[in-house]
């Protein structure tokens, strides 16, 4: 049943176009998770395999934490700062509580202040995974020197990449089916399956 109503809703060109647009999207994701920061040596988070908080963050992102890929923050800093817009409207933050009140001019306001928030929150939560990381794996994680420069580019590189899946995110809402940043860790989550199955098969042998 499923998959004949699949097949009926391909021939239909607007359902086709937004179905495939999603999966190229999901595709471009997937490419970004695999690519991984330049002067860092991502084989040294093998020996943090253990932790559940790398585990977690590799789980929702489609292993690109564990690769420590350009698109490592994934979507966590724009769904912080989406939770810190919404308690702000809540008599915390005058602005934002006008903003809320004023419909779609508002609503656009919200958003890019969510955006602004999202950039800030992304750049410390990159410093502070890179610093956290390097000493947990005994300072190997970096190939240089452990400098400021050496942090702020790191930090730029995932803060870029964070923004870069929040658009595509975007995008799949506004041109694709679903919501976006909802497609976006369910495809990491749908990457990470097959990882999780062999782990497991390991365990038990």
């Amino acid at each position: 049943m499923f998959f004949k109503l699949l097949r009926e809703a391909l021939k239909v060109k607007q359902v086709r176009s937004k179905i495939l647009f999603t999966i190229f999207i999901v595709l471009v994701f997937r490419i970004g998770t695999s690519i991984t920061v330049p002067g860092v040596n991502a084989n040294s988070l093998n020996a943090l395999s253990g932790l559940s908080f790398l585990n977690m963050l590799s789980l929702v992102s489609g292993n690109a934490m564990k690769n420590f890929s350009v698109f490592a923050l994934g979507v966590s800093p724009y769904i912080t700062a989406s939770i810190v817009v919404q308690l702000l409207q809540m008599d915390i933050l005058p602005k934002f509580v006008e903003w809320g009140k004023q419909g779609e001019v508002g609503r656009r306001k919200l958003n890019q202040a969510t955006r602004y928030i999202a950039l800030v929150l992304a750049f410390v939560q990159s410093i502070g995974i890179t610093a956290g990381f390097n000493t947990l794996a005994g300072a190997q994680l970096l190939k240089t020197a452990l400098t400021p420069q050496v942090f702020i580019m790191i930090g730029i590189i995932l803060t870029a990449g964070s923004m870069i899946v929040t658009w595509l995110g975007e995008q799949i809402t506004d041109k694709g089916y679903g919501n976006g940043v909802s497609m976006i860790i369910f495809a990491g989550i749908v990457a990470s399956i097959p990882e999780m199955i062999q782990a497991s098969m390991w365990t038990t042998l």
